[in-house]
């Protein structure tokens, strides 16, 4: 959705009625969503000069926590299969490792090496193995990183 302040609607499926609202959720629009393995969680990127990330407790319309991103365009975000804690945003020239502990957000830069650093990222995917998610990321070149 795009607009001064974006809203974000959830509802069930198969009967299509409505379960959650939460008005004004981000400035500038929505960019991207995602829920947690578990379902008690959402994620958004704002279309906002920072493309801010906001993790909500979605049946309450609550934020738990929010963390600009950076002025690039954020294309996805997903949570992490096996850590609902855990999530990764990417985009142009961008990968970005978040965890989500008590109220705030921290991130750490994926290492791409000299290759990968300057392409953007347009999808991406995980599967868990031994307890730990590994992603798989298409980028505009056409690698699979």
């Amino acid at each position: 959705q795009i607009g001064l302040k974006g809203d974000i609607h959830i509802w069930e499926s198969s009967g299509l009625h409505i379960m959650s609202f939460i008005r004004d959720a981000q400035k500038g629009g929505i960019a991207a969503l995602t829920f947690s393995q578990d379902g008690n969680r959402l994620a958004s990127i704002g279309m906002d000069d920072h493309q801010t990330l906001v993790i909500w407790d979605w049946r309450k319309g609550q934020k738990l926590a929010t963390a600009r991103n950076h002025g690039n365009k954020v294309f996805g975000i997903k949570f992490a299969p096996a850590n609902s804690n855990q999530l990764i945003t990417f985009g142009v020239k961008h990968v970005r490792f978040w965890t989500h502990t008590g109220g705030g957000l921290t991130w750490r830069q994926a290492k791409l090496g000299d290759k990968f650093r300057q392409d953007t990222v347009l999808s991406g995917g995980s599967i868990t193995y031994d307890e730990a998610d590994q992603w798989v990321l298409g980028t505009s070149s056409g690698s699979i990183i």
